[in-house]
């Protein structure tokens, strides 16, 4: 293999070098347990055919563990899917280049790769249950309950017209995998207004409004 527009020709009694560096090593996808790399071939063969490749990888936090190799022996394609990660930590890759007269030096990723999960878009789904005026008696309580989707876990802030409604004490807000709360223990009148979840992760944002109306207290019936 060679990226030049003429054929090496291969004379036994010359000498062969090694091939010059893989060029463009990047990163194509990454999943929970695995990462692709991807490149190309070199731009000099070293006056003999590239046989194939090795992909060699090296955890951040142990550099003193040295080097593995991912196969036992060269790749012959210019990707390769390394399994077998673990999720949460930094690993480094480098990729040789193989002739008949040895291997080349290995070109680096720019930088280390973390193995995680894909990253999707956070969404809101409200569904029918807030296409109304959410109405509440004051004094009572109540709690807006929103599923969300989105990989990592978003991140949420509660408004109220426009300002951080969670105060940690009377309303209080609770974020899991699959949902976004806010509990007010004791409604106001104050505490009407439009409502606004706000969720964003590294691969985006959603936002929606709830209207909340509290009415007054229930009056006491006298005999």
């Amino acid at each position: 293999m060679t990226t030049s527009s003429r054929p090496s020709t291969i004379n036994p009694f010359c000498y062969s070098d090694v091939p010059s560096q893989p060029d463009r090593i990047k990163v194509d996808t990454i999943q929970a347990d695995s990462v692709t790399l991807t490149w190309a071939a070199p731009q000099r063969d070293g006056g003999a055919p590239v046989t194939g490749y090795f992909v060699e990888k090296r955890e951040k936090a142990r550099p003193d563990a040295g080097w593995t190799r991912t196969s036992y022996k060269p790749i012959t394609d210019t990707a390769v899917k390394v399994p077998r990660l673990m999720e949460g930590k930094e690993y480094e890759f480098r990729v040789s280049a193989v002739n008949k007269a040895g291997m080349s030096v290995p070109a680096s990723l720019s930088a280390p790769i973390t193995v995680e999960r894909p990253a999707y878009a956070p969404k809101l789904d409200l569904g029918n249950r807030y296409r109304d005026v959410l109405t509440v008696r004051a004094g009572n309580h109540f709690t807006l309950d929103v599923p969300i989707t989105g990989t990592p876990t978003p991140t949420v802030a509660w408004l109220k017209d426009d300002k951080r409604c969670d105060d940690g004490k009377r309303i209080r807000s609770s974020t899991t995998s699959y949902s976004a709360s806010l509990t007010n223990k004791e409604a106001k009148r104050s505490d009407s207004g439009t409502y606004t979840v706000k969720i964003s992760n590294k691969a985006g944002s959603d936002t929606a409004n709830i209207r909340v109306v509290v009415l007054g207290e229930k009056p006491f019936l006298t005999t």
